[in-house]
């Protein structure tokens, strides 16, 4: 069955349909403005799900490992080679990892995409191997793959060009041919439209702004008495990172990514708060002590 659903109820398709085509049938959109953005939304759906299927026991647990299965079947169908790699590396990791180690690992990976301009620039990126990884496994999406690198080389040397705030908008940050004006590159990566359109500037404030909740997460894992809230908190900081990773790629930065984002960073400015209080307490001699009652506040008139 191809994607119907949108033109169904709206009238118009949402996007190229030749895109949604995926070997001998169809990729799923439902309402999304990309197939993608779906797939992204099945693994972090799918993560949650695994998160949950931990942190439960008895007649619960059966029930998350239904759900975690049903998600498990739908992301294969939705026929996205990228999120099923993310799903098959981090679905495991989260069932058998510690909560800090998962903050560390979302940590170094939020570190390689904001800092991933430079590694790229500097060849850091074993490109190479990737494109002979991904041939192994599908021969098509390795030529996908390999149209989206060469035209981030183009844009990349476009980029650099002015480094600092970008080329701005209206498509300057593009490349053309010098005598017909015909198009020569399509971006495909949010990180490549961001840093040839904004510069660094720009780059750090979004990049950056995604991070700063894993950097506050992973500040907030060190502190003593935070090992309940770092249940929760992990593995939505690595649901966050993996859609930062994905924005390497793609261009799927989703109202649902900068929500995550909101949420960890509530989550750790509460964390925060409840410290701070805590010390406050400490140092008045608010909190009781063996054998005395805590000491009452007296209204201020």
């Amino acid at each position: 069955m191809s994607p119907q659903l949108h033109t169904w109820v709206y009238g118009f398709f949402q996007h190229r349909f030749d895109q949604m085509m995926r070997g001998d049938g169809f990729r799923p959109i439902v309402f999304l403005p990309h197939a993608l953005w779906l797939a992204m939304f099945f693994v972090a759906a799918l993560l949650a799900s695994a998160t949950m299927l931990r942190r439960t026991d008895g007649v619960e647990r059966v029930r998350w490992l239904a759900a975690t299965l049903y998600l498990a079947g739908v992301l294969v169908l939705s026929k996205s080679l990228a999120s099923q790699l993310y799903a098959l590396a981090f679905t495991p990791f989260l069932l058998f990892s510690g909560s800090r180690t998962q903050i560390r690992v979302a940590l170094l990976l939020a570190v390689v995409a904001t800092c991933y301009p430079v590694l790229r620039n500097a060849g850091l990126v074993p490109v190479d191997m990737i494109l002979e990884k991904a041939r192994a496994i599908d021969p098509t999406r390795a030529s996908s793959l390999g149209f989206r690198l060469n035209n981030e080389n183009l844009l990349l040397d476009r980029a650099w060009e002015k480094p600092l705030f970008g080329w701005g908008t209206f498509g300057r940050n593009l490349v053309y041919d010098p005598e017909t004006g015909r198009l020569l590159t399509i971006p495909d990566g949010r990180w490549i439209i961001v840093f040839g359109t904004f510069g660094w500037v720009g780059y750090i404030a979004e990049m950056g702004l995604l991070a700063l909740p894993v950097l506050l997460a992973a500040r907030a894992g060190r502190v003593a008495g935070q090992r309940v809230a770092l249940h929760w908190i992990a593995p939505a900081v690595l649901i966050l990172t993996v859609n930062m990773i994905d924005m390497l790629l793609n261009a799927t930065l989703v109202p649902f990514t900068w929500m995550l984002a909101g949420a960890v960073l509530g989550s750790c400015e509460r964390a925060r708060a409840a410290r701070r209080n805590k010390r406050r307490g400490l140092r008045t001699g608010r909190t009781p002590v063996i054998g005395r009652k805590p000491k009452t506040e007296r209204p201020i008139l």
